[in-house]
């Protein structure tokens, strides 16, 4: 969960600028997952912190990273 916890973020701005007429990028492409295979909440947690749609968006991200990987930070 940590992998997936560290790129989501990432792929999740990159499939944003993609849809908006992005058409080349330099990424390391065998460390991204697939988009349809992140979580869907992790997904949503990412792109909410990321365009800034919730106020709470950093605390909750933390929190799912805490429930979902067993480690306390």
């Amino acid at each position: 969960m940590c992998s997936a916890m560290s790129d989501s973020p990432g792929w999740g701005i990159l499939y944003v600028f993609f849809q908006y007429g992005m058409d080349m990028g330099i990424v390391n492409a065998g460390n991204l997952p697939v988009y349809d295979d992140i979580h869907k909440e992790l997904l949503q947690l990412c792109e909410n912190l990321i365009w800034n749609k919730d106020p709470d968006a950093t605390e909750k991200l933390l929190h799912y990273a805490q429930v979902t990987s067993n480690f306390e930070l």
